[in-house]
């Protein structure tokens, strides 16, 4: 049986003050801890329809809404609550 890929992007908001559970320990929050988020968090993923989604965000190094920072790939797990899920049609030959 052949698989079809169906390419979309989906964009992801939470909000300040969504429920946020950590991936690794950070300042005073060790990893599982339940928190607040103090900004929020915008986020992307990609997905073929097949496969797992590829998935993209921002986290600051120190705690900072700015700065200094690295690719998250876990906020579809780490927020619980999202205010925006906005999946939109992607052409194949931009991934495939």
């Amino acid at each position: 049986m052949t698989s079809t890929k169906k390419f979309t992007v989906t964009f992801k908001v939470a909000e300040a003050g969504a429920p946020y559970e950590h991936h690794e320990n950070k300042g005073d929050s060790k990893a599982g801890d339940l928190t607040s988020s103090t900004t929020g968090q915008i986020w992307h993923s990609i997905s073929d329809g097949v496969n797992s989604p590829e998935r993209y965000g921002f986290v600051s190094r120190y705690a900072e809404p700015f700065g200094e920072g690295y690719v998250s790939t876990h906020d579809d797990f780490a927020y619980r609550v999202t205010a925006v899920n906005s999946q939109i049609p992607a052409l194949s030959n931009r991934w495939g």
